[in-house]
């Protein structure tokens, strides 16, 4: 099952320091103004008492070519696929996250992501 496509004229997130070194939001498209095209990738999120655990369908991308953000309550995923086509998706937990508190493996096809709930 493929995700939704949609368009948008520029990418607005609020991306801290380190972040930015990885990944440069001010590319030729952005800074230029031209629409650029993004497919939302199909995914599924499970939740149990411990943990929520997120699948991405990303069909030929490959490791070095995946960004996953966390930032405050937000996961962000931005890939490029073997085409050439990019897939964005943005995840909303209900509490604030750590990196520690996050794991993502690529798996042929799929990007599993798990999520440690706080302790409270």
């Amino acid at each position: 099952m493929r995700g939704n496509i949609f368009l948008i004229e520029a990418v607005i997130i609020s991306v801290d320091p380190e972040f930015e070194e990885d990944y440069d939001w001010n590319d030729d498209v952005y800074s230029k103004g031209r629409y650029w095209l993004i497919e939302e990738p199909y995914s599924e999120i499970y939740e149990d008492s411990n943990y929520i655990k997120i699948l991405i369908e990303l069909p030929s991308v490959r490791r070095e070519d995946i960004k996953v953000k966390v930032y405050g309550k937000r996961i962000y995923i931005v890939a490029t696929d073997r085409e050439g086509r990019d897939f964005y998706k943005e995840f909303t937990m209900p509490f604030s996250l750590k990196k520690t508190q996050v794991k993502a493996v690529l798996k042929p096809r799929t990007l599993f992501i798990l999520i440690k709930k706080n302790d409270e």
